[in-house]
This record gives C-alpha cells, sequence and structure tokens, in this order.
C-alpha cells in the first residue's frame, strides 16, 4: 500500500517508510507507530540502516506470524 498523504498515515498502523508487509502484517513489528509520513530505521549488523538485510527479511519470512 502506498501512502501519500498525512491524513492515509494516521489512517493506517504504520512504522514509518519503508514498512514491509506480508498480507498486512509487518514483517519488522514495532511499538513506534507513526500517523506522520515519516522515514524509517532498521537495526542491522553493521547498524542503523534504511532497510533491513535481505537475510533479515529472509528470517522474518521463515518466521510465524503472530
Amino acid at each position: 500500500m502506498l501512502l501519500t498523504t498525512p491524513e492515509a498515515a494516521r489512517e493506517t498502523p504504520f512504522a514509518g517508510s519503508p514498512t514491509i508487509a506480508v498480507d498486512g502484517r509487518d514483517l519488522f513489528p514495532s511499538k513506534d507507530a507513526t500517523d506522520a509520513l515519516a522515514c524509517r530505521v532498521y537495526p542491522t549488523p553493521p547498524g542503523l540502516a534504511g532497510v533491513p538485510t535481505v537475510e533479515q527479511v529472509a528470517e522474518a519470512l521463515r518466521a510465524p506470524s503472530s
């Protein structure tokens, strides 16, 4: 889903962009939801980054959904 307005961000559970979701489930859930069109950072082995590593995405896809 592409959020392009602050109103859309307020109406959608959102933790910043990019949010990687599968079937509506954020693969990297965060308690830091926002109602703003904001950037998101991910903790990765080398440090904070704008996207998770391929390995982190693969691991999140293998994890059972709760």
